[in-house]
């Protein structure tokens, strides 16, 4: 009875363990969800736009710890969007949002830099978030597999 108290309680801190510290919330990814963001109104060094200038924004999600950043919508023209993920690999999920000059079709404008889910700086300190994508598990083969004395 005490191997398998200890055993769950070394599972449940695995599986603490395996979260990431650096959100506030977790949210499941199994259906689609909105977010948003405030309009961007000025360029990177404060100065209000000029009449004619057209914004618009892309959406990217990052694997948690280290994945890449993967564009997941582009040319939003609101500061809302609704994301599905749910088909992406299990795992935890940062979403990002940047903003691009849009004026010319033709040529590509600059791109802000990405702001994302789990930086202080674009949610507020205590809103950092993440999503959950809980696709089908996948257990490894057992290993070490003998008798036991």
């Amino acid at each position: 009875m005490r191997r398998v108290l200890v055993a769950v309680l070394l599972l449940v801190a695995a599986i603490a363990w395996t979260q990431p510290a650096d959100v506030d919330q977790i949210y499941a990814a199994d259906t689609p969800r909105m977010i948003s963001w405030s309009e961007v109104t000025t360029d990177s060094s404060g100065n209000p736009f000029l009449p004619g200038d057209v914004i618009n924004y892309r959406a990217y999600v990052r694997q948690w710890p280290d994945g890449v950043a993967v564009l997941v919508a582009d040319g939003v023209v609101v500061t809302s969007v609704t994301l599905d993920i749910s088909a992406l690999p299990r795992g935890y999920y940062y979403i990002g949002v940047s903003a691009y000059d849009a004026f010319d079709p033709l040529i590509p404008g600059e791109e802000s830099g990405i702001a994302w889910s789990n930086d202080p700086s674009a949610t507020g300190p205590t809103q950092r978030f993440c999503w959950m994508a809980t696709a089908t598990l996948y257990p490894a083969d057992p290993t070490d597999f003998k008798t036991v004395p």
